[in-house]
C-alpha cells in the first residue's frame, strides 16, 4: 500500500484538531495552495492562500515590516516568520505557513545563492523557520511537477527515500541545476532521479550511499555531472547524452554526519491578547485599546478578527 500524499496527511491532521490553515507563498507562486486544495473538502480547514511575490505585496497583504525587508531581505528567517504570522493574523486562523526563496536563474548572491529557501511557521503559541534541512522523508525531499527553470542548491538530506525526483513525465526542456547538496543515506532506489526534462547540471554534490541505493539515475536528455563525490563506484546509471568531469569515489567513513546548525526557537513572550468580538462597534474597540494601555511595557496585543466593524468615532491610542 502506498503512503498517502502530504496534502492528505495535512487534511487528516487539521480535521482531527479542528484547526484552520492559511498559506503565504513567494517563490512557489501558489503551488503549495494548489496541492492543499486538491483534497476534496479542503475548505473545511484551508482558509486562504496569498501569493506575495513582490516585497510590496508582503508589506501590504501580510504586514511584513519594511525595515525587515530592508535589513535582512525577503529570503530570510525573520521575513518568513513575519509572513507566516501575518497570513495567520489577517485571516484569523490557527496556523500560518510561509515560504520565500530565490528560484533563479538570476537573483542569487554569495550569501544567498540561487536555490536558497526559507520556510516559516506561526501558530498562536509557537513560531519557527527552517532553511532546507530534509530529514527522513518517505517520498522525496524535492520534486518537480511542472516546467520552468529550477535550482536546488546547498541543501542537506539525511535518511530520506530520495533527495530529488523529476517525475513529471514531461519530454521537453526544463533547465535544472542540482549543486552543492549533501545527501546522506538515502533509503530508496536512487538519491537523484533525473526525469524527462533537462538539460541538467549536477555539480559538487556529496552522496553517501546506503546499501542497494544508487546515486544518480540519468535520463535521455543532456546532462553534465561535475565534481560530485560518491561512496560507491558504479553508482551512476549512465544513459542519454551526458558528460562526467572530475567525479570521485571515497570511502563511506570519509563523509561525516555533520548537519547544518539550525537557529534556535524564538522566545515565547506570553504577551496578553485582548480579543475584540467580531462585528463590534467603536466603543468596544476603544475599551480594548484602553485596557491594553494599562499594560504599558508588556507589549499587549489587541486582536480584531477578520470582519466588518462599525466605527463611527475616532479611535485614540494613548501615547
Amino acid at each position: 500500500m502506498s503512503e498517502p500524499s502530504v496534502e492528505y496527511l495535512i487534511a487528516d491532521l487539521l480535521r482531527q484538531s479542528g484547526q484552520k490553515l492559511a498559506v503565504a507563498e513567494s517563490c512557489t507562486g501558489g503551488l503549495i495552495s494548489d496541492r492543499i486544495t486538491n483534497v476534496p473538502g479542503s475548505s473545511d480547514y484551508f482558509i486562504a492562500g496569498v501569493v506575495s511575490y513582490a516585497n510590496q505585496a508582503k508589506v501590504n497583504l501580510l504586514q511584513v515590516r519594511p525595515v525587515t525587508l530592508e535589513s535582512v531581505g525577503a529570503v530570510s528567517r525573520q521575513t518568513v516568520i513575519e509572513m507566516a504570522r501575518g497570513v495567520r493574523q489577517v485571516n484569523s486562523v490557527d496556523i500560518g505557513i510561509s515560504v520565500s526563496g530565490i528560484a533563479g536563474p538570476g537573483g542569487g548572491t554569495d550569501d544567498k545563492p540561487v536555490g536558497t529557501t526559507w520556510i516559516g511557521l506561526s501558530s498562536t503559541d509557537y513560531e519557527n523557520a527552517w532553511q532546507n534541512l530534509f530529514l527522513r522523508l518517505r517520498t522525496c525531499d524535492v520534486g518537480a511537477m511542472n516546467l520552468m527553470a529550477f535550482s536546488v542548491v546547498n541543501n542537506t538530506s539525511l535518511g530520506s527515500r530520495c533527495f530529488f525526483d523529476f517525475g513529471t513525465g514531461h519530454t521537453w526542456g526544463s533547465p535544472t541545476s542540482i549543486t552543492g547538496n549533501r545527501i546522506l543515506d538515502p533509503t530508496g532506489d536512487w538519491a537523484i532521479a533525473l526525469g524527462n526534462a533537462g538539460p541538467y547540471l549536477v555539480v559538487d554534490n556529496v552522496v553517501r550511499l546506503s546499501e542497494g541505493t544508487g546515486a544518480v539515475r540519468m535520463t535521455w536528455a543532456d546532462q553534465t555531472l561535475v565534481g560530485n563525490v560518491y561512496t560507491r563506484p558504479d553508482s551512476v546509471e549512465e544513459r542519454g547524452r551526458f558528460r562526467r568531469i572530475a567525479e570521485t569515489v571515497v570511502e563511506r567513513k570519509q563523509v561525516a554526519d555533520e548537519l547544518p546548525s539550525l537557529p534556535p526557537t524564538p522566545p515565547r513572550h506570553g504577551r496578553r491578547v485582548i480579543e475584540v468580538p467580531p462585528g463590534s462597534e467603536g466603543g468596544a474597540i476603544q475599551a480594548a485599546i484602553d485596557e491594553a494601555a494599562k499594560l504599558a511595557g508588556q507589549r499587549p496585543v489587541v486582536h480584531l478578527p477578520m470582519g466588518n466593524y462599525a466605527v463611527r468615532e475616532t479611535l485614540v491610542i494613548p501615547a
